[in-house]
């Protein structure tokens, strides 16, 4: 191994032991959730990894976590309290310099905590997680922005009533290509990648809050009637994705038909149900979550390029 790799992975392993002692020592209590489960994604653009197992006459799809959102929440529901995984998780899709198909994810969940608290804890967390490494940064300076307000310097309002026909013209009046089979979140997709997340300020943490209500997934929807929810960017990453936990059970259920409806309409199979996971939602406590990308915020806090640059692997892709 490269003399820089292996000095990148004992910051690695430290990094991600500083990770533990911080949330530990803010009351969250670490667990460990299963890594073959019944279901391993809600959101149709997920593609978790299969595998078939056989028991004497029987058989039954498993599948790898694409997050261990739904077994965390299993034990939300059972009264644990705040708690944390930091967990091996896999997708079936992305292979790039900042994405591996086995990644490492921090999910955490604070009770009694709206999405503005767990914000607080994040910001803190990062910022102790820095200070406690050694690394030749400082914390960034946090700015919180609604998805809305960054819409508006283009010239659209964009409100949890917005059409898919608004935000179709809106792209041809943007000359954004887009496709037939477009649906609302593709549209709103092409104008976020091409003219909103490239100008966001590298060296500010940026917390985007308030998204449309197509993107809720797990989350509740706010009195405004978006997503409460929000996800950070620093150095150029998407660093996590965070909610206010949704506790309604029905409205779960009705957003995985919709879900596989996509899916349906993409050609793929559809997401299979764990029927724990509807059950242990109508008992959620109040409480916020965030799944975090580890290679990633530790690539943001020491100026790397490549997840090759400290993790190495034991396949290669041809180029």
């Amino acid at each position: 191994m490269d003399e820089k790799i292996k000095i990148n992975c004992k910051k690695w392993f430290r990094f991600l032991n500083q990770v533990r002692l911080v949330l530990s020592s803010k009351g969250f209590e670490e667990v460990v959730t299963p890594t073959l489960v019944p279901a391993g994604a809600l959101e149709a653009e997920l593609y978790p990894f299969q595998t078939e197992f056989k028991y004497g006459s029987q058989t039954r799809i498993l599948e790898l976590p694409t997050s261990p959102e739904f077994h965390l929440k299993k034990l939300l529901a059972a009264g644990w309290g705040s708690l944390f995984e930091i967990k091996n998780c896999f997708r079936n899709e992305e292979h790039s310099d900042t994405h591996r198909p086995e990644f490492t994810m921090l999910e955490f969940y604070e009770v009694g905590a709206d999405s503005q608290k767990l914000q607080q804890t994040v910001k803190d967390l990062i910022a102790e997680v820095i200070g406690s490494c050694g690394a030749e940064v400082k914390p960034p300076q946090w700015e919180t922005l609604k998805i809305a307000d960054l819409f508006l310097p283009l010239g659209f309002k964009l409100t949890p009533a917005t059409t898919h026909a608004e935000l179709w013209s809106f792209c041809h009046s943007l000359n954004i290509p887009v496709d037939a089979s477009d649906t609302f979140n593709d549209l709103f997709f092409r104008v976020w990648l091409e003219r909103i997340e490239p100008h966001f300020d590298a060296e500010k943490l940026l917390c985007v809050t308030d998204f449309p209500p197509s993107q809720a997934a797990l989350a509740a929807l706010n009195t405004q009637g978006w997503a409460d929810r929000f996800e950070i960017y620093w150095k150029g990453f998407e660093l996590g994705n965070a909610f206010f936990e949704l506790q309604d059970s029905e409205k779960l259920q009705e957003r995985y038909k919709v879900e596989n409806q996509k899916r349906a309409s993409m050609q793929k199979p559809p997401h299979p149900y764990d029927p724990e996971i509807f059950a242990a939602t109508a008992q959620l406590p109040q409480c916020s979550g965030i799944a975090i990308g580890l290679e990633r915020l530790f690539m943001a806090i020491y100026g790397l390029k490549k997840i090759s640059e400290f993790k190495f692997q034991d396949f290669k892709l041809s180029e």
